[in-house]
């Protein structure tokens, strides 16, 4: 069971690479351009219970990337800024 689990887990950070775009790093470096930190894949989906709290000053949408919003994900590790109204839900559904 935990092999398949392992085996799911893989799965679906392959393609939430796939479809996230890829975004260049300052360092350069190839082996992590556009590959989020498996733990905060992981984080996203399973595990943690996300709730959305007023942050007080304005930054960009980790979800949509052109709007800004001033609530975040208290669940996260990373508190990402996201947009209340869809990408809160969208950013924590695989």
């Amino acid at each position: 069971m935990l092999h398949f689990k392992e085996q799911l887990v893989d799965g679906l950070i392959n393609l939430s690479v796939e479809i996230m775009p890829q975004q260049a790093h300052a360092e350069g470096d190839a082996s992590t351009v556009g590959r989020p930190r498996k733990s905060v894949v992981l984080e996203r989906y399973i595990g943690n219970i996300h709730l959305i709290s007023f942050r007080g000053m304005q930054r960009k949408c980790v979800h949509c990337d052109t709007s800004r919003s001033q609530f975040f994900c208290k669940g996260c590790s990373d508190k990402p800024t996201l947009c209340p109204k869809n990408c809160f839900e969208q950013y924590h559904t695989p």
